[in-house]
C-alpha cells in the first residue's frame, strides 16, 4: 500500500487520531478508484449488450416479477441487467426465455463497438 506520508507517527493521541483519517481517506479514494476502473472495464471491454429492460417494458412486467417467476433475487437479476454480470447459467437464461416468451438474441446481443 501506498501511504500519503512514509515516516512514522509518534504515538500522541492527537498525531495518531490524524493517522486513522488519512488511512480512511486513503482507503475511500482507493475504493471509488477500483469502483471507476470496474466502470470502465465493462463500458469498454464488453461487448454483450443486455437488453432485457427493453424486453421487460415491451411485456409490461416489472424486474420484481420477472426475478420471482424465475427464481433469482432481485439483486442479482439487477446485476444481469446492468451488464456486471460474467456469466449467465444457461439454466436462468432458459427460465428469463420462458417466462418472458422470448428467444436468447431478443435479451443478448453482441456489438463490436
Amino acid at each position: 500500500q501506498h501511504h500519503i506520508w512514509n515516516f512514522k507517527f509518534e504515538s500522541t493521541p492527537v498525531l495518531t487520531h490524524f493517522r486513522r483519517i488519512v488511512l480512511a481517506a486513503e482507503r475511500c479514494f482507493c475504493k471509488s478508484a477500483k469502483a471507476e476502473r470496474r466502470k470502465r472495464f465493462y463500458r469498454l471491454a464488453m461487448p454483450i449488450i443486455i437488453n432485457l429492460d427493453q424486453v421487460l417494458a415491451d411485456r409490461n412486467m416489472k424486474s420484481k416479477e420477472l426475478a420471482e417467476m424465475v427464481g433469482i433475487t432481485e439483486a442479482n437479476l439487477s446485476i444481469l441487467k446492468s451488464g456486471k454480470a460474467k456469466a449467465v447459467r444457461f439454466s436462468t437464461l432458459e427460465a428469463i426465455c420462458k417466462a418472458l416468451d422470448c428467444q436468447p438474441g431478443d435479451i443478448l446481443e453482441y456489438s463490436e463497438d
